[in-house]
């Protein structure tokens, strides 16, 4: 222990130390401690805050535990600690603020305690190595990249307790491939799921969900889930039309599926074979079916390029419908053509 002239100053253990609101602030640790508990007091007075930057750039430090008696941790206070691996938050904490564990690639474990309210902006930007966390019951809001370029992160549960995910939420994680959703989200910001390519599951809890449109375009949320998007008509026929002619395989596919819930509008479609091809590889056979008795979606031509979209998907089932339909069409059936159920 040692003090300066300025009794409002402290050294201890490798942290520098100064009195704020009737505790201490942590303002640094030049410390070499590979496994560090931050102590709850010292000389009798708590330990309640950490300044923005405390911990910046320690290449040392591997786990942390922070006492229930810090209340307030700053901005990118353990900012590019690149061998952090598990980090243990205190109930004394409300809100993570900006960039709190950003660029700890090392990062593997977090407990957050159920005092969290909410996430901020770039939280877990950059943790490379996070695979998993629990996102704690009482959250109600996760920020703007709060898990952006997460990469090894490959499901989410989000607790009914949250209301709004900001924007580029979840961008960036490539690996991701399952998220559950609460039915009381008011708010999924733009972007919030753009750059995550393995997603192909979401999940949404009971209850509505009010969820705006720029959230939902863009490899966002609406492609992931498109049952939900259908029947909740979150696409027009107008913007589904226009959304056909996406690059994006999944974008195609919720355009094709959102025009075949309007049969009778089938002659406002002009890219009829797209439609159908997408549908085919997919393996929407009850979609395709609506438009059977429909002009112009299976001339010889389309029933061919759909019958292989189906076979190079895997889609069985749905290339024998429509080998089935092929051969009660006039003319001689598709030559080479199979159902792919002899393959």
């Amino acid at each position: 222990m040692s003090e300066n002239a300025n009794e409002n100053e402290v050294y201890f253990e490798g942290f520098h130390l100064e009195t704020h609101q009737g505790g201490w602030l942590i303002r640094s640790y030049d410390g070499d401690a590979s496994e560090l508990a931050i102590p709850a007091e010292v000389q009798g007075t708590p330990v309640v805050m950490i300044a923005a930057k405390a911990f910046e750039d320690n290449h040392n430090l591997v786990s942390v535990v922070i006492p229930d008696s810090v209340t307030f941790i700053g901005n990118y206070a353990f900012w590019n600690c690149t061998a952090l691996e598990r980090a243990v938050v205190g109930r004394g904490v409300n809100t993570l603020n900006l960039g709190t564990f950003t660029g700890c690639t090392s990062l593997t474990q977090v407990d957050l305690p159920d005092t969290l309210t909410s996430i901020g902006d770039g939280v877990f930007q950059n943790c490379t190595a996070l695979s998993a966390i629990t996102i704690p019951e009482g959250i109600e809001t996760l920020g703007d990249k709060c898990f952006n370029n997460c990469t090894s992160l490959t499901s989410v549960v989000v607790p009914s307790s949250v209301t709004t995910l900001m924007r580029n939420c979840f961008r960036g994680c490539t690996s991701l491939s399952t998220i559950v959703l609460p039915g009381n989200v008011e708010y999924i910001g733009p972007r919030a799921f753009q750059e995550c390519p393995m997603l192909d599951q979401v999940t949404f809890a009971e209850g509505p969900i009010d969820t705006t449109m720029n959230a939902m375009r863009n490899h966002s949320l609406m492609c992931f889930a498109i049952n939900e998007s259908i029947e909740r008509k979150m696409l027009s026929f107008g913007d589904a039309k226009k959304l056909l002619l996406s690059k994006s395989d999944r974008e195609r596919l919720l355009a094709a599926c959102t025009l075949a819930a309007y049969p009778e509008r089938s002659r406002e479609i002009a890219s009829k074979q797209l439609m159908t091809r997408a549908l085919a590889a997919a393996g929407r056979t009850e979609e395709l079916r609506r438009l059977e008795d429909r002009p112009g979606f299976f001339i010889k031509l389309s029933l061919l390029k759909c019958i292989d979209a189906a076979n190079e998907a895997g889609r069985t089932e749905t290339a024998a419908y429509l080998l089935d339909l092929a051969a009660r069409q006039e003319g001689p059936a598709p030559e080479n053509r199979t159902s792919g159920l002899e393959l």
